[in-house]
């Protein structure tokens, strides 16, 4: 019933608001860098709405995924919890787990991966995600929740405390024979705490204030969307080239079939449902108080689930000799809207 369904996208809203920093809202006013903050901040922690989860249709798997958040200081190792759940018939077939790390982290070359594991994406420049794939076996059953220790290690490119976001999703696998009954539980924005100490600015470089915050679009009936990020520079001084780095949101790719914006290249680019592509972005510097957009062609995969589905954005120094003094704007969520257009929407009559 539309009613019943509405309601509970409300009262998940509700619910989540008890929870919300006053302070980010009523700082917001308080200046054109601490307010692009303070967007960037509520953005990350916005809910997706999406009706309870209905129950599995018999013979149909029902996975969900979940992490507990480490808290790791620049320079240190640490382990990253992934949870994987069954809550439909046992699986026939594996399972796929994809984790795309923090910004500014990577995965822990010292440590040993979980059985089943390899890094699926290698790239060192911590200002660009890496990606975890793991292939779970047969047998996952209903309240046997499997637990995935991913090491990592925080690197001193990081200059900041607090959340900073990874991206994971459990799928069954390629060539698996089961099916997903609700994949809007299927994937889950990592949170991982940095703490003190925190390396210092490094001295002798050109100091600018990057910042960059982004939309959310609706995809249209074809499952195709704009991502636009706005970025910007609020100095104290010029700055030289500048990356973005974009890792899409879950069931998102890039739609190859339109031109990407110069300077643009897709770094991971998979055809597999579940595991994120990375785009990483060379643009010209920007003026004191100078800004720009850029705009990525995103496509739904077949069978996104509805509701607002996030992925990872940052903006980052592309020259050695620039350095950012405040990093806490430099992160975003990457979000887009999937209409509900089915008969299960609150839509429907």
């Amino acid at each position: 019933m539309p009613g019943i369904c509405c309601f509970l996208m409300q009262a998940r809203y509700e619910e989540y608001a008890m929870f919300l920093p006053h302070h980010l809202v009523s700082f917001a006013s308080a200046g054109p860098r601490l307010a692009v903050a303070t967007a960037a901040a509520l953005a990350i922690t916005a809910p997706t709405a999406v009706a309870a989860p209905a129950p599995a249709a018999p013979g149909n798997v029902d996975l969900a995924i979940t992490s507990a958040p480490p808290t790791i200081a620049p320079g240190r190792s640490g382990i990253q919890k992934l949870t994987i759940a069954n809550r439909g018939a046992r699986t026939t077939g594996e399972v796929q787990v994809t984790f795309a790390t923090p910004s500014y982290v990577n995965v822990d070359r010292a440590s040993k991966l979980p059985k089943g594991c390899k890094i699926y994406y290698k790239n060192l420049d911590p200002t660009v995600n890496e990606v975890i794939a793991c292939r779970l076996p047969r047998g996952l059953a209903k309240g046997k929740p499997v637990t995935l220790s991913v090491p990592l290690r925080v690197t001193e490119r990081a200059r900041l405390t607090g959340i900073v976001l990874g991206r994971a999703a459990a799928v069954p696998a390629p060539g698996s024979k089961d099916v997903e009954s609700n994949l809007s539980d299927n994937w889950a924005i990592t949170q991982l705490m940095l703490t003190q100490p925190t390396p210092p600015v490094p001295s002798g470089k050109n100091k600018v204030g990057l910042y960059l915050t982004r939309d959310t679009p609706a995809t249209d009936v074809d499952g195709r969307t704009d991502a636009v990020f706005h970025y910007g520079n609020v100095g104290p001084n010029e700055s030289g080239d500048i990356q973005i780095t974009v890792v899409t949101p879950f069931y998102t790719r890039i739609d190859t079939e339109r031109e990407l914006p110069t300077g643009c290249t897709i770094e991971l680019n998979d055809p597999v449902p579940g595991v994120p592509e990375i785009v990483v972005c060379k643009v010209d510097g920007l003026d004191v108080e100078d800004d720009d957009t850029l705009t990525l062609p995103l496509r739904m995969r077949e069978g996104a689930p509805a509701g607002v589905l996030y992925g990872l954005a940052l903006i980052a120094p592309a020259t050695e000799s620039d350095v950012d003094v405040d990093q806490q704007d430099n992160l975003s969520a990457s979000g887009v809207h999937v209409p509900s257009r089915g008969k299960a929407g609150c839509d429907r009559k």
